[in-house]
């Protein structure tokens, strides 16, 4: 059933907060930037938010704006993962190097957050090697499948 996007964060936020956040998310629809800011809420939400922003030097509370795009996510536990090259695909060699980066450790409230930008552009080898991780994730890790 197709939602729009407040009231898909509103039910994805709901899920998580209850400690019922599915490990992986297909989102799709027909506006890109729609989508992308959907991302943003979900993944910006799993960091806390500005909760880690610390302080001012006048000791208030730093505040910090919503990235723009989803590259200004991208840290040590978030990975956003695009097709490449000419023939815009996504290749078993980048799904390799998000698996492996999965694996890492984290801290033991942190989440891992997967970002698959037009996951329908994988190659049928990147599809088949991402399986097995998309069926058992690393424990707190979020894929979101992105595609519009």
């Amino acid at each position: 059933m197709p939602y729009i996007p407040e009231r898909a964060f509103e039910l994805i936020s709901k899920a998580h907060e209850h400690g019922r956040l599915a490990h992986a998310l297909l989102l799709s629809g027909p506006n890109a930037r729609d989508l992308e800011q959907l991302v943003i809420k979900i993944t910006w939400m799993l960091r806390g938010g500005d909760s880690d922003a610390g302080m001012n030097l006048f000791g208030e509370p730093e505040v910090v704006a919503l990235p723009e795009c989803i590259d200004d996510l991208e840290s040590e536990l978030v990975q956003v993962l695009r097709p490449v090259k000419k023939s815009r695909v996504i290749t078993i060699n980048a799904i390799r190097d998000v698996e492996e980066r999965l694996h890492y450790g984290a801290g033991p409230e942190q989440w891992k957050v997967v970002i698959l930008w037009d996951a329908h552009r994988m190659n049928l080898n990147a599809q088949n090697a991402f399986l097995k991780t998309l069926e058992e994730p690393p424990p707190r890790c979020l894929i979101l499948l992105a595609s519009g």
